[in-house]
């Protein structure tokens, strides 16, 4: 297909928001490829699977791997995204030996700005497959992926409550003894709240309609509307946000609880109502430090009252060029301010003493949460380059006609001392 041809199917005027509105944009001309044959390929064996790259997560979870026996290794948050767009914004869940979701990538299928189809994988067009696996769309549009699953398995989830001090003297004891452990912190008050959740072969647990009816009422009645009602109300009235953090922590988390269920479900969960949301990625060693100092800085600064949950997840290191893992084991830090009733709450100075805050960590923005702003790489654009070990490659298959790698001029280098190759990624 010749570059005009993918000019000509392109719409024009299209305005895109995301699901929160908090950002938008109005690209020159926009393409909606249509996903049809979703699974092209199962290997049951080696529990593979080739698919477009617009299908779901939820169609993956819910109607094509349960066919074959197979479930995804580890999810984010929600699962009605598609698996191209997790991939290409290195999208991540947690566990102390589990990579963003990049990185269970086997092969990709690339279509460039030229028109030209480019297979790539860590044997074949390797500099290209590091570089799309985490990629942004700056190196072509996926058409397919193929992806590592792993046989289906239950999970055994517990949850019982903490204290920040308690959670970060024995952060590495937490991170090591489960495969999936993640908790989140309540600003203004030392409450945490933690999850470990395991592979076991133990049943899924039964729910009753009547326990289910008082699900719903405390987990939407109250943790829903309730709350973003009293979050609105708040902004008429901010100091009431932290009662409220305190209130809600006690309403509705102090309760120790174990379940077991199919690993999306487990997974997956419910992040509530329209929000701003700023998430980075700092040195595992670093985590401590910087929940003290954003801690220290809420607590001295009286002007600002924060939403919970502040959220913390752990994910290990990885080798595709852009993602906020290359080189490092990482730990997440999600900060969030709801919109109650669509309602902006102001945010700014928040934000800023937060990326300030992970900046000094030597903190990297996760690229799925929001629009990525010179201010947060913390580097004079006379500082980024094209790089890469062979560039060349890189170059061929960039769909931007100056041959330029975009992706590659915005992001900081890394120099590898160790081996002497200069490769694209982070500094």
């Amino acid at each position: 297909m010749a570059t005009n041809e993918i000019r000509a199917s392109g719409i024009r005027g299209v305005q895109f928001f995301n699901w929160a509105r908090t950002f938008g944009c109005r690209p020159e001309l926009f393409f909606a490829p249509k996903t049809e044959d979703e699974v092209i390929k199962v290997n049951e064996e080696s529990s593979m699977i080739k698919v477009q790259a617009g299908v779901t997560l939820q169609e993956l979870n819910e109607k094509h791997l349960p066919k074959y026996g197979l479930a995804l290794p580890v999810l984010g948050a929600v699962s009605d995204v598609t698996l191209g767009g997790v991939v290409n914004t290195g999208t991540h869940g947690t566990g102390g030996n589990y990579g963003t979701m990049s990185t269970y990538v086997v092969e990709l299928e690339l279509l460039t700005s030229s028109g030209q189809k480019i297979q790539c994988s860590r044997e074949e067009n390797k500099e290209i497959f590091l570089a799309a696996a985490c990629g942004l769309g700056a190196m072509g549009i996926l058409i397919t992926i193929t992806y590592q699953c792993e046989p289906a398995f239950h999970l055994e989830k517990h949850q019982f409550t903490s204290t920040l001090r308690e959670v970060i003297e024995h952060l590495n004891l937490h991170i090591k003894s489960s495969e999936h452990f993640r908790f989140i912190w309540f600003p203004h008050t030392d409450s945490v709240v933690i999850w470990h959740s395991n592979r076991t072969n133990k049943p899924i647990t039964k729910v009753t309609k009547l326990q289910r009816c008082i699900s719903w009422f405390w987990n939407y009645c109250i943790g829903y509307y309730a709350l973003e009602f009293l979050y609105w109300l708040s902004t008429f009235f901010p100091s009431m946000v932290p009662t409220i953090n305190y209130v809600f922590y006690n309403l509705l988390f102090t309760e120790n609880k174990e379940v077991v269920g199919e690993s999306y479900k487990i997974f997956n969960f419910e992040c509530l109502f329209k929000q701003h949301v700023n998430e980075w990625a700092i040195p595992r060693d670093q985590t401590g430090s910087v929940l003290w100092k954003l801690q220290e800085w809420l607590d001295k600064t009286s002007d600002v009252y924060a939403h919970f949950p502040v959220e913390v997840r752990f994910v290990k290191k990885d080798d595709l060029y852009i993602s906020p893992s290359y080189g490092q084991d990482t730990t997440y830090i999600n900060i969030i301010m709801y919109k109650p009733y669509n309602k902006d709450i102001p945010y700014q100075q928040y934000w800023a003493a937060y990326e300030e805050i992970m900046r000094i960590a030597g903190g990297r923005p996760h690229w799925a949460k929001g629009p990525v702003k010179g201010r947060w790489l913390g580097h004079s654009t006379h500082n980024m380059k094209v790089v890469g070990s062979n560039p060349h490659s890189i170059k061929h298959a960039s769909p931007f006609s100056s041959g330029s790698v975009i992706m590659f001029r915005l992001i900081p280098i890394f120099d590898s001392k160790k081996s002497g190759i200069r490769v694209g990624g982070w500094r």
